[in-house]
């Protein structure tokens, strides 16, 4: 008879950001295709599907491999590499959207533009903003790299909260 692994294993961890990335490009093409990802809200859904993963696949790994115990830092890391993982698809997904509709990055910064008049931007100052941007940033590689490091950043922040809510040790489990 097998012995049944009960450590969290980086298997977990992989298969856990490869979902995040998934669920995350999924939305983002709903999204597209809806021509509503260039909204500012539309972080909202996404983080969501992010968080639900990411909290989802920590309760998995605690009940069926660690036997109801997680701790507070281990949740931590495992949801943050779950982001790392997830942020490289998210990374491809959209640089491959960039490549496939040149149309993309343009659209991009027509909304950026649009959000500095809204602003009240002086003309001159969104003029120079605008140069910069579009010199800078408005490259597949750059929209890529951005996505991928703001979906880490997204995934520490997001896991920082959710640790504390899986987390699980003996110690709780203990009446006074």
């Amino acid at each position: 008879m097998e012995e049944v692994n009960k450590s969290g294993s980086f298997i977990d961890v992989i298969t856990g950001g490869i979902i995040v990335g998934l669920v995350t490009c999924a939305i983002t093409m709903v999204l597209y295709l809806l021509d509503l990802d260039k909204e500012t809200w539309v972080f909202l859904p996404i983080s969501a599907g992010m968080f639900a993963v990411i909290y989802l696949s920590l309760v998995k790994v605690r009940k069926i491999k660690l036997n109801g115990y997680l701790s507070y830092g281990r949740a931590l890391g495992w949801g943050t590499l779950m982001s790392l993982f997830g942020g490289l698809l998210i990374g491809v997904f959209y640089y491959l959207l960039c490549v496939l509709d040149p149309g993309y990055i343009e659209a991009l910064l027509d909304k950026t533009y649009e959000e500095m008049v809204n602003w009240g931007l002086p003309e001159d100052q969104i003029n120079t903003s605008m140069a910069i941007t579009a010199r800078f940033t408005a490259t597949p590689i750059y929209i890529a790299v951005s996505n991928f490091v703001s979906t880490v950043i997204l995934g520490f922040i997001g896991s920082l909260v959710i640790a504390a809510v899986v987390k699980r040790t003996p110690d709780d489990s203990q009446t006074i």
